[in-house]
């Protein structure tokens, strides 16, 4: 058995060749296992959105219409057939999954993979989020952010001034949008616009961490911090356009690149360690141990462990 310290705070345990997380809650060390197993699956077309569970499991919408659920190990336990290419997903915290379509669609699918319902938006939906009450927010072609119930009822609906390629939304009902006209939009939960933020190129991805800070990577192959007032705290340049982004609790940035490349930067910017996949990395997302799964053109969805290795390629 190894034992990591910090300090005179023990942080770690590797038990049996399982790593064991301490967590510290109301004075007390919570002890849980974690799966740090990296692993590799392969999807039926290219990966174009991947997300994560509170439990480790995986969602993946594919070119192929296809929306994936693999289990921690990387085992796939259903797929639902969608009616085109699927350019996003999302999961909430009772497992009901979200996808995004090219056929103008948002579904709502339950946690065995079954369809809930299918609402119809006004052009491809290029992301979906959803909040803690199960309200929905789709991005569209046609400029459009919309705001869904969670009967799939449309709320509300912004006009952004291009393509939206990205959404994302806060514990407070704050929605983000990134498009194709080099903006950042912050919209308050009734959906007007607080700020705009303009960056370097086209906003390809947008994520917003528990303090508000919004993340962005654009065609211009950056990667920007705003603070949540819309002004930019710092700016980093990969290795090519930034097709996706991800933030963890303690502010650690991932990002997958067209450059083949998972960078993760903490949260000054400074990168920690740089991951070569198979092609183009078209989706990142990241679990509360660190872990890291990516989704490539090349129909692959890594899982990445929290030192940046997979030895499953």
């Amino acid at each position: 058995m190894g034992l990591a310290i910090n300090g005179k705070k023990i942080i770690g345990l590797v038990l049996n060749g399982k790593n064991i997380l301490g967590e510290a809650k109301n004075g007390k060390v919570i002890w849980r296992f974690i799966d740090s197993k990296p692993w590799k699956f392969t999807a039926d077309n290219s990966v174009n959105s991947v997300a994560v569970d509170s439990s480790g499991n995986v969602y993946a919408g594919t070119a192929g219409h296809s929306v994936y659920k693999l289990n921690t190990s990387g085992k796939q336990v259903w797929q639902f057939t969608a009616d085109n290419w699927v350019d996003s997903v999302a999961v909430d915290s009772s497992g009901n999954v979200y996808a995004g379509t090219y056929g103008n669609s948002v579904y709502k699918l339950d946690a065995s993979g079954k369809q809930v319902w299918q609402f119809t938006a006004d052009n491809w939906v290029d992301s979906v989020a959803v909040d803690s009450s199960g309200n929905v927010y789709a991005g569209t072609s046609s400029s459009s952010v919309y705001k869904l119930d969670a009967s799939g009822k449309q709320v509300w609906q912004f006009t952004a001034d291009r393509d939206v390629r990205s959404v994302a939304v806060d514990s407070s009902g704050n929605v983000y949008a990134g498009t194709s006209s080099s903006s950042v939009y912050k919209l308050d939960a009734s959906g007007n616009k607080v700020w705009q933020f303009t960056a370097d190129r086209d906003v390809r991805s947008v994520a917003v961490d528990s303090s508000g800070n919004v993340y962005a990577g654009t065609d211009g192959n950056s990667v920007y911090k705003l603070d949540a007032s819309g002004n930019k705290v710092w700016q980093f340049t990969a290795d090519s356009i930034a097709y996706s982004v991800a933030v963890d609790s303690s502010g650690n940035v991932y990002a997958g690149t067209y450059g083949y490349s998972v960078y993760k930067l903490d949260a000054s910017g400074n990168k920690v360690w740089q991951f070569t996949a198979d092609i183009y990395v078209d989706s990142v997302a990241v679990d509360s141990s660190g872990n890291v799964y990516a989704g490539t053109s090349s129909s692959s969805v890594y899982k990445i462990t929290p030192d940046g290795s997979n030895t499953a390629t």
